[in-house]
């Protein structure tokens, strides 16, 4: 009896572990934390948005222009905390230079951009710091 007891538990244990885990996407994360989707930055107009193929936009004002007409686009790699824009050489916005910074997701769930090294665009160094909050999962 107690057999069976234990049977039923596991069955539960492993039932309810898997349908937490059946909503999860596979894109992009940190510390297990899928950080792909659109962000707004809390203290300024820009949207950014992270997409699970590698990819960035990012847009002021309004967050339809992430696809339309996005200011920045490009690559990034995210490495453990190490956070990496490549900005595509067919963009408005530092057009071909590459900045890292560290990421840190705070309990409130806001993306933070630190940057690591001097970034080849001042610019970027200049707005993408500090923190960014989910505007759409």
């Amino acid at each position: 009896m107690k057999s069976k007891a234990k049977l039923v538990v596991l069955v539960i244990i492993v039932s309810f572990g898997l349908a937490a885990c059946g909503g999860s996407r596979s894109g992009p994360s940190r510390e297990g934390v899928d950080i792909t989707g659109v962000w707004k930055q809390d203290e300024g107009p820009d949207f950014l948005q992270l997409n699970e193929d590698g990819t960035y936009a990012v847009a002021p004002i309004n967050p339809d222009f992430l696809e339309k007409a996005p200011a920045d686009r490009g690559e990034f790699r995210l490495e453990g905390t190490s956070f990496t824009f490549i900005t595509s050489s067919e963009s408005a916005f530092c057009a071909g230079q590459t900045g890292s910074y560290q990421v840190e997701l705070t309990e409130q769930g806001q993306l933070h951009f630190v940057e690591l090294q001097e970034d080849e665009c001042q610019d970027r160094a200049k707005y993408y710091l500090g923190a960014w909050s989910r505007y759409e999962p």
